[in-house]
């Protein structure tokens, strides 16, 4: 008798147990459901990588291709973020628009992130030329928080011996 109240003990135990990790596992999913379905609907690219540091703050990079404009003029915005990660939250640290992609009035682009040995991301940005179809790709590194540099600025500086015009933001 003993045993068989134990073990119905053991199988309600699990079963409650089972129903409280299901309650658990399914308002998970529902809250990042909810986060997925705050995202604007004109982001579409967002990517993430790399690591940065800076005194006592550290984290991730992001970045994000939307679309801007009105409707019949719009064009691709790119936007990089140096997310901070705390130690029960993340949040955006610095938040800044790669203004050389903007000025071009693309309509559309995709995104790419190599991850360097520093833990720098470069963000590689590739579009397709309207009368060839050729792929046109620009690629940025990024510095310290907030800051970023076009590596074409910074090969053409180098070639001309004027590294200071290389550096953006």
């Amino acid at each position: 008798m003993i045993r068989a109240a134990f073990g119905k003990s053991i199988s309600a135990f699990v079963v409650l147990a089972t129903l409280a990790l299901s309650s658990v596992a399914a308002h998970a999913a529902s809250k990042s459901g909810e986060e997925a379905r705050t995202i604007p609907t004109g982001v579409f690219e967002l990517l993430v990588g790399g690591s940065w540091e800076q005194k006592k703050r550290s984290g991730y990079f992001r970045a994000i291709a939307l679309a801007a404009g009105k409707s019949g003029k719009e064009y691709a915005e790119v936007w990089l973020q140096w997310i901070q990660v705390g130690k029960k939250t993340a949040k955006v640290f610095k938040n800044i628009p790669v203004s050389e992609i903007t000025k071009l009035n693309i309509p559309s682009l995709s995104l790419a992130m190599d991850i360097e040995e520093s833990g720098n991301a470069i963000l590689i940005v590739t579009h397709y030329d309207e009368t060839t179809g050729e792929p046109i790709t620009h690629e940025f590194r990024t510095k310290e928080p907030g800051k970023y540099e076009a590596l074409e600025a910074q090969i053409a500086a180098e070639q001309s011996g004027d590294e200071q015009k290389a550096e953006t933001k």
